[in-house]
């Protein structure tokens, strides 16, 4: 596997040596709010390691665009940021969306006496 950056299947630009800090932040911070493990548990602390992350990842985005075209195109970097994560997004507000309905439905049921 190579040590730098490389393209990732689906053709966007990838650091794949972050891959298993990335997936230990979002444990840190499924564990902190799960509360799984007794005494304090800094959830927080996962957070503040994808913050970093992130920040990282989008520094070295904006440093290769700029050394690619000698400048900085912050209009068409938010655009391609909007076309990444709009797709997900809308799977996870229709996915919301009918939980949120099938309890709404549970709830009025079981206040009106219905029984399915």
């Amino acid at each position: 596997m190579p040590a730098g950056p490389v393209k990732s299947v689906h053709g966007a630009f990838a650091i794949p040596s972050l891959d298993g800090i990335r997936a230990a932040a979002v444990l840190i911070v499924f564990i902190g709010h799960g509360k799984t493990i007794g005494g304090p548990w800094p959830g927080d602390v996962g957070v503040t390691i994808f913050f970093f992350l992130s920040g990282y990842l989008i520094t070295t985005l904006l440093r290769r665009e700029y050394d690619r075209n000698g400048r900085i195109s912050l209009g068409k970097f938010y655009l391609r940021r909007l076309l990444r994560i709009q797709p997900p997004r809308a799977h996870l507000d229709h996915a919301m969306r009918d939980r949120w309905r099938s309890r709404a439905t549970a709830i009025d049921d079981e206040h009106l006496g219905h029984t399915r």
